[in-house]
């Protein structure tokens, strides 16, 4: 589906590999790359995939795991 992305609300307590990669800057695939290998903090519920906005926090601040 094309148009404009969703803004991405700073109020949200996680978000999803494709709007945490486009927070970073990267591909989606180095998303779930990073998500893989742990790089990127992340939380699975049910099926679902979300980084924390606290690790995502933590991992622009320096906080986190390099």
């Amino acid at each position: 589906m094309a148009g404009k992305p969703k803004e991405l609300s700073p109020d949200r307590l996680a978000y999803t590999i494709p709007e945490t990669s486009r927070i970073l800057g990267i591909s989606v695939g180095s998303g779930w790359r990073r998500a893989a290998d742990g790089t990127l903090p992340v939380v699975r519920i049910g099926g679902c995939v979300r980084v924390p906005r606290e690790a995502l926090n933590d991992l622009l601040s320096g906080k986190g795991r390099s």
